[in-house]
């Protein structure tokens, strides 16, 4: 079991491979920060769909974005668009707490 405490934040995993060449990761956004996801949010990006599995239950005290989830799903959908057809896209987008 791998347990993160820091840094604390959104975390997402990403595996991208393709036998033809590279997976562009233009929908990463790479300067901007992910919003900051709910702790207990999980999102996962498999078998060519995004979707939030489990739905956080904190607020962002004053959260600049309004659906964090629908926001990283986003994110992940334009780097799944952005994978050649024989690429393999998969992710998780999870929150951590801070100690």
């Amino acid at each position: 079991m791998l347990k993160l405490a820091e840094p604390a934040g959104t975390h997402v995993f990403i595996l991208a491979v393709s036998p033809s060449g590279w997976v562009l990761a233009e929908g990463l956004k790479a300067g901007e920060r992910w919003p900051r996801l709910p702790y207990d949010s999980v999102i996962r990006l498999a078998n060519g769909r995004a979707e939030v599995l489990v739905k956080g239950r904190d607020v962002e005290p004053g959260g600049a974005v309004a659906d964090p989830e629908g926001e990283v799903v986003a994110r992940l959908e334009t780097l799944l668009r952005a994978a050649p057809p024989d690429g393999t896209v998969e992710a998780m987008a999870f929150s951590v707490k801070p100690k």
